[in-house]
């Protein structure tokens, strides 16, 4: 459960900065975390499409699969309802 609390916190830093491109170094420092941590849920995350590595060792982005989940949400929720 840590392990999935710790992923999300990295997730969620791409929501406190204006930049949306952030290297390993500045999610390392943001997140509070060792390096061998954040490099192993980034590229967890990678993997799964939640994030995406812009080029070889450069900057993280959010990955295509948040497009998604918003377009499940989109279809299933009225803009009423919220």
């Amino acid at each position: 459960m840590k392990s999935l609390i710790k992923a999300l916190n990295i997730l969620e830093i791409f929501l406190k900065v204006d930049d949306n491109e952030i290297r390993l170094s500045e999610l390392i420092k943001l997140s509070g975390l060792n390096k061998d941590t954040v490099h192993r849920i980034v590229s967890v995350l990678v993997e799964k499409g939640y994030l995406a590595q812009l080029e070889k060792r450069g900057k993280y982005s959010l990955g295509s699969k948040f497009f998604y989940f918003g377009g499940v949400v989109k279809q299933k929720v009225k803009t009423r309802d919220i």
